[in-house]
């Protein structure tokens, strides 16, 4: 699975060489994107709406290290994320249902060392597991709490970035 994810950053990062450097429509994405072999990413920021959350133009969305795709295996997992970070991206998304809280749990054990401080980092909620193994959905005030609190506890942080 490590070097799935790997060979997919570095497919990635190639594409997204060729086509900025075609950009005609946008020519700063051509003047300000750089992208290596190896996936890594050097390029300036985008800001996330109005929020003033600055981020590098490539994300890591983590979906797929707790076993959305097949069997994930934790270590590997926590390569990505770091490999992710060395190489200069700043912005990793998640879910308290993507493998119902197991991804949270993998993503702050990644972020300890120091890692934690070079990331925005993005959950969501709404996603309920009833009784039997379906999906239902709760979006209100008093789950939201419920669900933060939740999510900080298996992030080990103690602010989300991005709700």
């Amino acid at each position: 699975m490590l070097i799935f994810l790997l060979n997919w950053l570095a497919i990635l990062g190639l594409i997204m060489t060729h086509s900025a450097a075609r950009n005609t429509d946008h020519p700063d994405l051509a003047a300000n994107a750089r992208f290596s072999m190896t996936g890594a990413v050097s390029s300036k920021s985008r800001t996330l709406g109005s929020s003033g959350i600055a981020v590098a133009p490539i994300g890591l969305g983590c979906m797929s290290l707790s076993g959305a795709y097949g069997r994930g295996d934790d270590a590997d997992g926590i390569r990505v994320i770091h490999h992710a970070i060395d190489h200069g991206v700043t912005f990793l998304d998640s879910s308290d249902m993507y493998g119902w809280g197991h991804n949270e749990t993998l993503i702050g054990r990644a972020l300890g060392g120091g890692r934690r401080d070079k990331v925005v980092l993005a959950t969501k909620f709404g996603q309920t597991q009833k009784p039997g193994g379906a999906n239902g959905v709760d979006g209100s005030p008093a789950y939201v709490k419920v669900a933060c609190d939740a999510s900080l506890k298996r992030l080990g942080i103690e602010a989300i970035d991005l709700y």
